[in-house]
């Protein structure tokens, strides 16, 4: 039983979570399947273009950085929903903390880390996207009454 699960006093924001979280699959997850698939095909022109019909986003300057920051930013928004975002919030800060702090201090070694991530960057990209897929194809079995 998903209240004994979550406990009976977090069950209502479960639930709540829950019902935005479906929501969200049905409104958000084909657009954002076809625009993944088209930034791994590298069609960033098409990309482009349905950022601008089906998110409303026009990028001034068309170049691979600023569409593919509008891209991860949809991204961002479509999985995020379905993580704790307290946790989240505190792991991405932490995240960015030691980013800075390497490239401030030691930049020799930041380099090499994105010249490590860069060489297999789709690859893991990939990874990431397939397991959240799991879990978003999933979803429904989550929240049984």
């Amino acid at each position: 039983n998903i209240v004994s699960i979550v406990n009976i006093e977090n069950f209502s924001m479960f639930n709540q979570r829950f019902l935005k979280g479906m929501e969200r699959i049905e409104k958000f997850q084909r657009r954002c399947d076809r625009l993944n698939e088209l930034y791994i095909n590298k069609e960033y022109n098409y990309l482009k273009k349905m950022l601008k019909e089906d998110f409303d986003i026009n990028i001034k300057k068309k170049n691979y950085l600023n569409i593919c920051q509008e891209k991860y930013k949809i991204d961002i928004n479509f999985y995020e929903s379905f993580v704790y975002k307290i946790k989240y919030s505190i792991l991405k800060k932490k995240i960015f903390k030691n980013y800075k702090k390497l490239k401030s201090t030691n930049r020799t070694d930041y380099f090499k880390l994105l010249e490590y991530f860069q060489s297999d960057i789709d690859k893991y990209e990939k990874r990431i996207k397939d397991t959240l897929n799991i879990f978003i194809n999933n979803f429904y079995s989550f929240h049984t009454f």
